[in-house]
């Protein structure tokens, strides 16, 4: 679980081990364990000495999709509102993850697919 809140909390613009810390209520053991691991992985890259830098890689970014998916899943069924509501830069509209399909633009769920 503190993996998936390490990279969560990246998202929030966290770049600081105290940073991370702070936002998290993380034992330092575990939180070193997790961004040495996440870095080992690619999610991470670390810049400077001392006071570094966590920040997101490309692969870390392409993350961002479940992380929304994961705020909007949460909103659903543990809030009675979202806890914070994002939009969409250039048209200012609340941004609502949806999956579709990349050929023909139809919404999927769990019963649209096969393997």
């Amino acid at each position: 679980r503190w993996t998936a809140l390490t990279i969560a909390a990246a998202f929030y613009r966290v770049r600081t081990f105290g940073g991370f810390q702070q936002a998290l209520g993380i034992a330092t053991n575990i939180l070193s364990s997790r961004l040495s691991r996440l870095t080992e992985l690619g999610i991470f890259t670390r810049s400077g000495q001392g006071r570094a830098e966590y920040r997101l890689t490309e692969e870390g970014l392409s993350l961002f999709p479940v992380i929304v998916t994961l705020m909007r899943w949460g909103d659903r069924w543990f809030c009675d509102a979202p806890a914070l509501i994002l939009s969409h830069r250039s048209c200012q509209q609340p941004l609502v993850s949806a999956m579709k399909c990349d050929q023909c633009g139809e919404a999927i769920g769990f019963a649209d697919f096969y393997y």
